[in-house]
């Protein structure tokens, strides 16, 4: 606030015009040209000296006022009251100094009436800076009425608008390192792939690999080998054996048998072993 009434004060002073005014040596010269009428020391001098020509030597007045003060005080009383008596009055040398403040300070005086003093100044600077706000004022005005409209402050439309990671234990799409934060990019790897679908607002991740159905009627299961069975056992025709047919695999087995054990002209018939 001191800051703000003092550059208000120098701002007053400087539109000032004072052009109807006169400087330090103007005013050196009105009071030489009104101490014209004037006598200077010497004049005085000259002129006492002219007029005691007619008068008594000082030493007939001295020896005269010796003779008639005799009754009275000594000198040194005298001189002492004379000395007293003249402490109320000035020298010449000080009636002139005198003279020439009195004219110097009327001049100036009547030069400043067209100014304010310095208390009543201040009371008229004060008095129209009321009705204005200071910067924190101001600040403070701003910030309600920007609050009280609804209108957000950067940190809160930060908050509200920034991407942020949902989880931080994990890594983040969001870029937040820079401002305003980004989204990074996805570079999907073999066997994932990346389409752009539903009028490039979803990105679709597809990955090159069999689902698990298609896995597992393609690879065997380490614990059930039926599959592979039933793709590479041998097996009997679905006729029962009798009546001269004999079944040559033998299925209760693992792996399964072939039994085939033929005689020279003999018909085929199990094997003892079989």
């Amino acid at each position: 606030m001191q800051a703000e009434t003092g550059a208000a004060i120098t701002a007053a002073i400087d539109a000032l015009d004072l052009s109807q005014f006169q400087n330090e040596a103007e005013v050196q010269a009105l009071i030489a040209a009104a101490l014209v009428p004037y006598w200077d020391q010497t004049e005085v001098s000259t002129y006492v000296a002219g007029e005691l020509a007619n008068y008594a030597t000082s030493s007939s007045v001295t020896s005269a006022i010796s003779s008639a003060l005799s009754s009275y005080d000594d000198s040194s009383q005298v001189d002492s009251k004379i000395v007293t008596a003249l402490l109320d009055f000035y020298t010449r040398t000080e009636v002139d100094q005198q003279i020439a403040n009195a004219e110097t300070q009327s001049y100036v005086a009547n030069e400043l009436l067209a100014y304010y003093p310095r208390t009543e100044l201040d009371s008229q600077l004060t008095a129209t800076l009321t009705q204005y706000w200071t910067s924190s004022r101001t600040q403070t005005e701003i910030d309600d009425a920007i609050a009280g409209a609804g209108f957000l402050t950067q940190a809160l439309a930060d908050t509200r608008y920034f991407a942020v990671s949902a989880n931080a234990s994990f890594e983040s799409m969001a870029r937040t390192n820079v401002t305003p934060p980004m989204i990074k990019a996805l570079l999907p790897r073999a066997p994932l792939a990346v389409n752009t679908i539903l009028s490039d607002t979803t990105l679709e991740l597809t990955c090159d690999a069999y689902t698990k159905a298609e896995a597992d009627g393609r690879y065997l299961s380490s614990n059930n080998f039926a599959p592979l069975d039933a793709r590479y056992f041998p097996r009997n025709p679905a006729v029962a054996e009798g009546n001269g047919i004999f079944h040559l695999v033998q299925e209760q087995f693992t792996p399964h048998f072939i039994r085939l054990h033929p005689q020279p002209a003999l018909p085929a018939a199990p094997h003892w072993r079989s």
